[in-house]
C-alpha cells in the first residue's frame, strides 16, 4: 500500500490500496509498489519482504518505504519527515524495519531485502 500526506501535511492517506504480495513472485510485486511513487511526491510504501534467514529459515518483515525525493518541495518534504517516527510507531510488535530512499536509484528489491536481513 501506498501512504501520503494530506495538503496541509496533518494527516496521513491511503493513495493506492492494492494488494501487491502474493502473486507468487515478491521482486514483481515490489516493483509494482515503487511504481506507485511519484517523483517530486513523498510518500510511504508499506511492503512485506520474504527472506531466508542464514540458518536457512523463511521470514518475513513489514517494511515501510520512507521515499523523500531530492526534488520534492522543502513544504512537503519537512512535514513527510516529521511523520515517518509516528508511522513506524503504529507498526510496533511486528517484526518490521524502515528503509530511507531519495531516489528512483536507491529503491530495488536487493538492496531492501538486504537491508531487512
Amino acid at each position: 500500500m501506498v501512504l501520503h500526506l494530506n495538503k496541509e501535511g496533518k494527516k496521513v492517506s491511503l493513495e493506492h490500496d492494492e494488494t501487491f504480495a502474493n502473486t507468487g513472485d515478491n521482486e514483481a510485486d515490489f516493483n509494482t509498489l515503487v511504481a506507485k511513487f511519484e517523483d517530486a511526491k513523498p510518500a510511504y510504501g508499506v511492503f512485506n519482504v520474504s527472506t531466508k534467514t542464514s540458518d536457512g529459515r523463511m521470514q518475513e518483515k513489514l517494511v515501510l518505504i520512507n521515499w523523500c525525493p531530492d526534488d520534492a518541495p522543502a513544504l512537503l518534504k519537512m512535514p513527510h519527515a516529521g511523520t515517518v517516527g509516528n508511522l513506524l510507531k503504529s507498526f510496533e510488535g511486528t517484526y518490521s524495519s524502515c528503509y530511507h530512499a531519495a531516489d528512483k536509484g536507491d529503491i530495488s528489491y536487493e538492496a531492501v531485502v538486504k537491508h531487512c536481513s
